[in-house]
């Protein structure tokens, strides 16, 4: 299988999936900046597959099948939601510093040693990569961009490049946005959870995995992501929604 998986590959995997539920998420126009943040970000993305690619850890060894299948329902479901969805590919690595992120061109990255460290299921998996494909379809890198530019004050117009550094390297700049950015997870969170379970997965099954990063290891001081027991509790009212859209999928 190729490093990534384009639409077209997607749907085709998908078989003879119908998904008939038409438009229930919430997608926003583009923000003013999301071009230029697309293609920087696209460029940052690159630049680390490289290594990857490098260090012979890019592209899938073990779980080729399952990704594609479980990717190709939620791109077919993502459509509906989205025109915007036709940019997804998936891309797989094998890095162990590597869980899953979305860049907003499109490109979501899963690295096979976060899903055997997990042991994710499919469900569980569906709910990882829907959360990362709601990111890039509610253009929160775009907005979280715009946030750091407003937050320089009268420095908001530097180059985009100097806005990324600033994020990376300014610990304070990220306390004083960390609660916008915990509502990116959160909105990811339960928009994801709606469009897998669109997709077909179950979404009690799919909660599983914020079960699982809850019962693991704490990673000390949250900054750009919420702990996952908040994000259990957040996502907990959108259950008996997701189970329902999930049954009427099924045709129950």
């Amino acid at each position: 299988m190729r490093h990534w998986i384009r639409l077209a590959t997607t749907v085709a995997l998908s078989g003879a999936l119908h998904v008939h539920a038409g438009p229930v998420l919430d997608v926003p126009a583009a923000p003013h900046n999301a071009p230029q943040v697309r293609d920087f970000a696209a460029g940052l993305v690159a630049a680390r597959l490289v290594r990857l690619e490098r260090d012979a850890l890019h592209g899938c060894a073990r779980h080729c099948e399952r990704l594609g299948r479980v990717f190709g329902r939620l791109a077919v479901a993502a459509l509906e939601q989205s025109a915007r969805a036709v940019e997804l590919r998936l891309i797989v690595v094998r890095d162990e510093d590597t869980a899953a992120f979305s860049a907003p061109g499109g490109e979501i990255v899963i690295s096979e040693r976060f899903i055997d460290r997990l042991a994710l299921t499919d469900a569980e998996l569906a709910f990882v990569m829907a959360h990362e494909v709601m990111h890039v379809l509610l253009h929160h890198e775009a907005h979280a961009m715009a946030l750091v530019a407003v937050s320089n004050g009268p420095n908001r117009r530097r180059p985009l490049a100097d806005l990324y550094e600033d994020l990376d390297a300014d610990l304070s700049l990220v306390l004083r946005l960390a609660p916008a950015f915990h509502e990116h997870e959160f909105e990811a969170d339960w928009q994801g959870l709606l469009l897998a379970s669109v997709a077909g997965f179950d979404p009690l099954e799919q909660t599983e995995f914020l079960r699982k990063l809850a019962r693991g290891p704490s990673s000390g001081l949250q900054l750009s992501h919420p702990a996952a027991a908040r994000r259990l509790q957040r996502i907990d009212g959108m259950v008996p929604i997701a189970v329902r859209l999930h049954e009427q999928v099924r045709g129950d």
